[in-house]
């Protein structure tokens, strides 16, 4: 039987994600993109929990085997409260700052204000005393993204302009979709295949269990994606038409 793995982000952003661990990981994927909802940055730590705790409730009546919270904001705002409060692992997202750390002195996180200002990610980066990091939310860019998603290239980098030898880290997956236009001009680092491999682990580790018997229901809404014969895919949430259109437009 295969694993059941929830996958869950604000928006689009997750789907870059998904497909690290669609290429890494066979499994069933339910994909819960909340983009009604998003940008989760700008919320307040209780409303992303609020918003984060419906998707888990479905991942639960859905009997995933494990999750993924494809979104820096919520790993950075409540991760630990959903670790405690449900009984599958969840892997999070976090800023690829050790990796950028290895190559560079000085270092551009760019990630949401949320993000930013937990205690999570400023313990994250106590880790690296050696390493000079500016922090920065470029405001509006998650929205800008989720609207021009099929012209990315009018997405404004100007937030970009006096910076150099720098090496950026892309802490908000939202932000992935920019990351080719920002390879032209810094060394850019993200955290999805990392995910993918944590992912990997964890499911290699459970193989065996008695959690991988237990039966689901199917989510009432949404699109299924069959990517080969030990990978299926089904869009769920609020959006899930749009998700599943710009995946299969992108990664098929």
């Amino acid at each position: 039987m295969m694993c059941k793995i929830g996958v869950f982000d604000s928006g689009i952003g997750g789907l870059t994600v998904l497909h690290s661990c669609v290429n890494r990981v066979e499994g069933e994927y339910y994909y819960y993109g909340d983009n009604l909802n998003a940008p989760y940055g700008t919320k307040s730590e209780e409303e992303i929990y609020a918003l984060s705790k419906r998707a888990f409730e479905l991942f639960l009546r859905l009997r995933v085997d494990a999750a993924v919270i494809a979104c820096n904001t919520v790993t950075a705002v409540c991760i630990d409260r959903l670790r405690r409060e449900y009984p599958f692992p969840i892997v999070g997202t976090e800023p690829a700052v050790a990796l950028a750390a290895k190559h560079h002195k000085k270092c551009l996180l760019l990630a949401t204000r949320a993000t930013l200002s937990s205690e999570r990610v400023h313990k994250l980066l106590a880790a690296f005393p050696k390493t000079e990091f500016t922090l920065l939310a470029p405001d509006g860019l998650v929205e800008e993204i989720e609207k021009k998603r099929t012209e990315l290239s009018r997405v404004d980098l100007s937030f970009l302009n006096g910076f150099s030898d720098v090496g950026v880290v892309l802490g908000c997956t939202h932000f992935v979709w920019l990351k080719e236009r920002i390879e032209k001009f810094f060394p850019v680092y993200d955290g999805n295949e990392g995910i993918a491999s944590r992912l990997h682990a964890m499911i290699e580790g459970m193989k065996g269990t008695e959690n991988h018997i237990l039966k689901g229901e199917e989510a009432r809404e949404g699109l299924v994606l069959k990517t080969n014969k030990n990978v299926k895919i089904c869009f769920i949430g609020g959006d899930f038409v749009r998700n599943y259109e710009i995946y299969e437009q992108m990664f098929f």
